[in-house]
């Protein structure tokens, strides 16, 4: 397994454990003592869980963001050299 894998795994177990909590809330009754603190577990899963999709989001915006402005630079560049040419 390469790098990228290992990495990967614990981000995808945040998405079963999300998955186990939901469904141990079903079954647990909301007067069980644990009842509580299940609810706060499955709140922080679903907070990260948004969080990392929050990041991934921002990543792919500041790609985009980068490349159009990348773009115009380039772009100006050639109009710059363009007229600095022109006789």
């Amino acid at each position: 397994m390469d790098l990228s894998s290992y990495l990967l795994k614990p981000v995808q177990r945040m998405g079963k454990y999300a998955l186990i909590l939901k469904q141990v809330l079903k079954e647990c009754p909301e007067t069980s003592a644990d009842y509580q603190d299940l609810l706060a577990a499955e709140e922080m899963i679903r907070f990260c869980l948004q969080h990392g999709n929050d990041l991934l989001a921002m990543d792919a915006l500041q790609v985009v963001v980068r490349s159009h402005f990348c773009h115009q630079s380039f772009h100006k560049t050639n109009m710059l050299a363009a007229s600095l040419f022109h006789f």
